[in-house]
């Protein structure tokens, strides 16, 4: 395959913030990452591009389809990890490359499932949210998010359309909201309920009145 032909980084005549950003992402991945914005022809492509050519080539486990680091055992793929568990693994120098994805993409999209015992962590470390939407197919991570976090209301796999029926109560719990609404709920949030007793006037007790001089012996027998 041809190389494509990189601009130099130290040619980019200004956008200092920009390549510092840039190199700095680059230096400690754990500040996670850098959006950049700016008018067509501003250098944004030609400097991840060019910033991507200076970097040295990494170490990664031949033919891994997901090009572990040989030296992080803890961090590699189930394949590997099985492969290898007690040989070492073939190495392989792997190049920098410049990945285009959409701009829709989601984390879980592009490294994969996100751990649902640390995001449902995330979640009730947080006021309660006033909606929950989950995406999933594993019926047992879908029963897991619903038991153990709290919200208003929310969907499987799609969002607001839970607002669409009046049949289902929706509102929030603590800081997000209190009470519901949608059809019979809506009417129950604004309705104050009276209670009252009644008793018949045919049969009154005298033990329950004043003065209780000897009335509390007859209330133990009774008891």
């Amino acid at each position: 395959m041809k190389r494509r032909d990189v601009f130099p980084f130290t040619a980019i005549i200004g956008q200092d913030m920009m390549k510092l950003a840039l190199e700095l992402n680059v230096i400690n991945p754990r500040l996670g990452g850098v959006l950049i914005q700016g008018e067509k022809g501003t250098a944004k492509s030609t400097a991840v591009r060019a910033l991507a050519d200076l970097l040295p080539p990494r170490k990664c486990i031949d033919g891994c389809r997901y090009h572990d680091d040989p030296n992080d055992k803890s961090n590699w793929c189930d394949e590997c990890s099985e492969k290898y568990k007690d040989v070492e693994p073939p190495v392989k120098l792997q190049s920098m490359k410049v990945i285009e994805l959409p701009v829709s993409a989601t984390e879980d999209r592009v490294v994969g499932s996100l751990d649902i015992e640390e995001a449902i962590q995330m979640v009730n470390a947080r006021p309660r949210p006033l909606a929950l939407y989950y995406f999933t197919k594993d019926k047992q991570r879908e029963a897991m998010m619903l038991k153990q976090v709290s919200y208003g209301g929310g969907c499987i796999n799609d969002t607001i359309v839970h607002l669409a029926t009046s049949h289902m109560p929706f509102g929030g719990v603590g800081n997000s909201g209190m009470g519901g609404y949608h059809g019979k709920d809506s009417f129950d949030t604004f309705t104050h309920k009276k209670s009252i007793m009644k008793k018949s006037v045919l049969l009154d007790i005298p033990i329950r009145y004043a003065p209780f001089k000897n009335k509390l012996n007859i209330l133990k027998k009774l008891m």
